[in-house]
């Protein structure tokens, strides 16, 4: 695996090089869009009922192995798809990875002559057959949990060799090196240009957040068994990304999803305007982003889900989430504001609520939360017609709510460090507690 076969890495390798315009045509074709916008708030059992885009990928994915076994030597090699390939999400610019177990030579061989052929395929040796996690990054390893083996021989050594991945690597170990890889991506792509043209791969909340939270779902049976809603709405929002990044690379474009493009997508999908098309997505990623941060971080702590959820009251959740505002916390809030706001709250017990929360002292962390559990949406029930509203103009470039959030916690932060003010700072010495207090109020 950790061999490369000879091609070289700056040869493009994507899928629609290799394709002909007809077929290319005819994939495109079976990418119609679904019945109806869709919409968060409703989520069926079958995406594939609703969104095309595996048919497309699968589609796709025939004509190219079709292509591939012309030659006889190709399955002779027990080959392993990995990637988007293996996972039935193929794009037109998708790579294709591919691992073979064949001798050294033949699969060289293969992979020259099906270069000369316009196939440039991203293909790997393992380094030592025994041990395929040798000589690789922990990406590569992971990748072979969702990988797809073409041959019997090819799916006997698959499952061998994730035994032995399984046994050498704790699970947790990998989980580990995933919110590394996580973290270090979201500060390359954390922008303010990601809020108003997304890259729905590989930005926060994107495929690539998305389907590290599944892959953990599935080394972790024991610890989901019960997070079928979550697992829902993962592969809800699996289907849309993916057929939207389709569409996108169909029109010659790539994963970002560029201002241009998202007025065509509105309309294709039956939005009343891109506004709200654009809401939709952000919506999708927020939830995505916080499902897979929950996913991640429970793996590597399992914690009881039920925060009394009979019993719990508004009062309650706020309480838990001054104590500790970690993603563990939000989301047994989460799973419990629809019980614990059955009945309605009195105007006392919100405006003490809401006191709490918009007060100076209020540490950062604990703002977050609020606003990412939801918790905020039942508190101002105004608040949720904002949730993910992008307002494209030179004032607001993050979405309504965040934009609000972040107006809130800037008053905060200059309640606590003052000389920020810089020559405004003798404010700080005519204002008390209170009048900040009414500045967060009016930041809300």
């Amino acid at each position: 695996m950790a061999r490369n076969t000879g091609i070289p890495n700056n040869i493009p390798r994507q899928l629609k090089t290799y394709l002909s315009s007809q077929v290319l045509k005819q994939a495109e074709e079976l990418l119609i869009p679904p019945l109806s916008a869709p919409n968060g708030d409703v989520l069926q059992v079958t995406q594939k009922i609703r969104f095309q885009c595996y048919q497309v990928s699968e589609f796709l994915s025939r004509e190219l192995l079709q292509k591939l076994n012309l030659d006889s030597r190709f399955m002779q090699t027990a080959p392993i798809l990995l990637g988007s390939w293996a996972r039935g999400e193929l794009s037109p610019k998708s790579d294709l990875d591919i691992l073979f177990l064949g001798e050294e030579n033949v699969v060289g061989d293969l992979v020259s002559e099906n270069m000369e052929r316009g196939i440039r395929l991203r293909s790997r040796l393992p380094m030592d057959p025994k041990n395929w996690s040798k000589g690789v990054e922990f990406q590569d390893i992971i990748s072979l949990f969702q990988a797809q083996a073409l041959t019997e021989k090819s799916k006997r050594e698959l499952e061998i060799q994730k035994q032995k991945i399984l046994t050498k690597f704790k699970k947790k170990t990998l989980v580990k090196q995933l919110v590394k890889e996580r973290r270090e991506r979201n500060q390359r792509f954390d922008s303010i240009a990601n809020y108003l043209e997304p890259n729905l791969k590989y930005g926060s909340g994107g495929l690539r957040d998305l389907e590290q939270g599944l892959v953990v779902m599935g080394l972790f049976p024991e610890i989901f068994d019960e997070a079928s809603y979550e697992k829902k709405v993962l592969e809800y929002y699996k289907a849309f990304f993916l057929t939207l990044r389709q569409k996108l690379h169909f029109s010659g474009q790539g994963d970002v999803l560029i201002g241009s493009e998202q007025i065509v997508l509105a309309q294709w999908l039956g939005y009343a305007d891109h506004k709200e098309f654009m809401r939709q997505i952000q919506r999708g990623i927020s939830r995505v982003s916080f499902y897979s941060d929950w996913i991640l971080e429970q793996a590597l702590n399992p914690k009881k889900w039920a925060f009394k959820k009979a019993q719990a009251k508004p009062e309650q959740l706020l309480k838990l989430l001054i104590k500790n505002p970690s993603t563990q916390n939000q989301y047994i809030v989460r799973r419990s504001l629809e019980k614990a706001f059955q009945k309605p709250i009195s105007a006392k017990s919100q405006g003490r609520m809401l006191l709490q929360i918009f007060s100076p002292p209020t540490k950062d962390q604990t703002l977050v939360a609020v606003f990412r559990s939801r918790l905020i949406d039942y508190l101002c029930p105004k608040m949720i017609r904002l949730v993910g509203y992008v307002q494209h103009d030179q004032y607001h470039r993050l979405t309504a709510d965040a934009h609000i959030l972040q107006a809130i916690r800037e008053v905060r932060r200059l309640f606590q460090t003052p000389k920020e003010l810089g020559y405004l700072s003798f404010i700080k010495k005519s204002f008390n507690k209170k009048d900040f207090s009414i500045l967060l109020w009016t930041a809300l």
